[in-house]
């Protein structure tokens, strides 16, 4: 549903993600290219989002690691995919 990057994806966070604009705003400091993106959210990617909010909604980061300021491993990415086949 999104065209950007693994590592770009996992380290969302909340505050970058707008589900009444249906855009995510992706700071320079975080895209390889170092520029700002934005990225339009399709409406079935903003129901994912708002029912993923119920469990990381309170965190800073959409895909939250163990620790407080973590965001999910790269290693938790592909063991799910690897799981589901």
């Amino acid at each position: 549903m999104l065209f950007v990057r693994p590592g770009e994806l996992r380290s969302a966070e909340w505050e970058e993600i707008n589900p009444d604009e249906a855009v995510w705003r992706i700071p320079a400091n975080k895209t390889r290219t170092g520029e700002f993106l934005i990225v339009p959210l399709a409406s079935q990617a903003v129901a994912i989002l708002n029912d993923l909010k119920l469990f990381t909604g309170d965190d800073r980061y959409v895909f939250q690691g163990r620790g407080e300021n973590l965001f999910m491993s790269d290693n938790t990415r592909l063991k799910a995919l690897r799981t589901m086949g």
